[in-house]
């Protein structure tokens, strides 16, 4: 529970041209000497704010809602934008083709068996 003062509507509200709410705190609803009078207000029903004193009205505030760290409301609704298709080209091969990896046009060198760094050091010792 929290207690507040509870400015009166009708004398102590007001907006401005720019539609900012302004509070006057010497025109209170409850003056808390009545057993009627209830300054008290549970932490569900309220809402956090504060207030910059109003320099050409000087009994007057101008109310600011807080908001909470870490909560911003950037993007309050989800936006989903469609996937974009990526055409492949035909000539990629896939797993099920046989994949030919001589180039065309140019002689090759067929290898029938890899040979062992150690072959390559007698080789080279022979010649």
């Amino acid at each position: 529970m929290f207690e507040f003062d509870w400015a009166d509507n009708d004398k102590g509200l007001k907006q401005d041209e720019f539609k900012f709410t302004l509070v006057n705190f010497n025109h209170l609803m409850y003056h808390k000497h009545l057993p009627t009078d209830e300054p008290f207000v549970l932490a569900s029903q309220a809402q956090q704010v504060w207030y910059i004193s109003d320099l050409l009205e000087a009994d007057w505030n101008v109310v600011v809602t807080m908001t909470r760290r870490d909560n911003y409301d950037v993007y309050p609704t989800i936006e989903v934008e469609p996937h974009s298709r990526v055409e492949l080209d035909d000539n990629i091969p896939t797993r099920n083709e046989d994949v030919c990896w001589l180039r065309e046009g140019v002689e090759g060198l067929f290898v029938d068996k890899i040979m062992t760094t150690v072959e390559n050091v007698q080789v080279e010792k022979d010649i």
